[in-house]
Formats: C-alpha cells, structure tokens, sequence
C-alpha cells in the first residue's frame, strides 16, 4: 500500500505542475493574441490614412497612361499615313 500511496502523491504532484503550466501557457498566449490585434489595428489604421494616397495615384497613372495611349496611337497613324503615301507613290510612278 505504501508504493500505491507515493505514486498516487507523485500523480497529483504531476498534474498539478501540468495544471500550472497550462495556466501559464493560456496566459502568455492570451498576452500574445492581445498584442497582435493591436498590432493589426495599428497597420488597419494606416492602411486607412494611405487610402486616399493610393486612389491619387491610381486616377495619377490611368490619366498618363490614357495620355501616352494617345500619343502612340497619334504617332503610328502618323508614320502609318507616311509609309502608305510613299508605298502609292512609288506604284504611280512604276506604272
């Protein structure tokens, strides 16, 4: 009976060790989820602040590229309608 006894202290003495580490774990981990929402709050607020900055930009880059599509388009019509020209005269003139 006595060997009963001595292992069933060290079972109770071993769960309540257990039970303490995973009161201490639960802890640091509830201290961890705590400071990462902070954290996410933190980037989500700037992220909002920066919103306005990114929509500038974006209208800032459709308005030049919509400006550089018209430019291209300007100058291969231009060059087109110089090559077409020559290409006719040069039939007129073999005929």
């Amino acid at each position: 009976m006595e060997l009963m006894e001595i292992l069933l202290v060290l079972l109770y003495i071993l769960g309540i060790v257990l039970l303490t580490v995973l009161i201490v774990l639960g802890i640091k981990l509830i201290k961890a989820v705590d400071q990462t929402k902070e954290i996410l709050d933190d980037v989500e607020k700037k992220t909002k602040s920066l919103n306005s900055l990114f929509s500038i930009i974006d209208r800032t880059t459709d308005v030049v590229s919509s400006i550089s599509d018209t430019f291209v388009d300007g100058t291969l019509s231009f060059l087109g309608g110089l090559f077409k020209k020559k290409k006719k005269k040069e039939s007129e003139d073999d005929e």
